[in-house]
């Protein structure tokens, strides 16, 4: 076999891949636009009433700055929330032996 022919044998082999990963993808995804998004659920709407938020709405509307000053403020609430948050990741266990393996190297003498 000369090598002409080997260039021609390797040229029609490579085509025939080319084509035959080509065929396979078309065909993939004409499969995919057949098959299209799943059928979504209709979902029954109700609506909600807004009537007693629309007074609050409009004075925001027209001093929205005054609204903000007339919120009132928790921060005896936010303290709480942030030492109950404390508590919980301090009882993690990385954190327990984080605080074993510091009390050891205070309680070392190091002498």
């Amino acid at each position: 076999m000369s090598d002409s022919d080997l260039i021609v044998s390797m040229t029609i082999m490579s085509m025939a891949a080319v084509l035959l990963v080509g065929s396979r993808n078309v065909e993939l995804r004409t499969r995919h636009r057949e098959g299209g998004y799943p059928v979504e659920r209709q979902w029954p709407g109700h609506g909600i009433d807004v009537t007693r938020m629309a007074e609050r709405i409009q004075r925001v509307r027209n001093d929205y700055v005054s609204e903000l000053e007339t919120r009132p403020r928790r921060i005896s609430q936010q303290k709480d929330l942030l030492a109950s948050v404390r508590k919980v990741v301090g009882r993690l266990p990385y954190f327990q032996k984080a605080s074993q393996t510091s009390t050891d190297y205070e309680t070392s003498d190091p002498a």
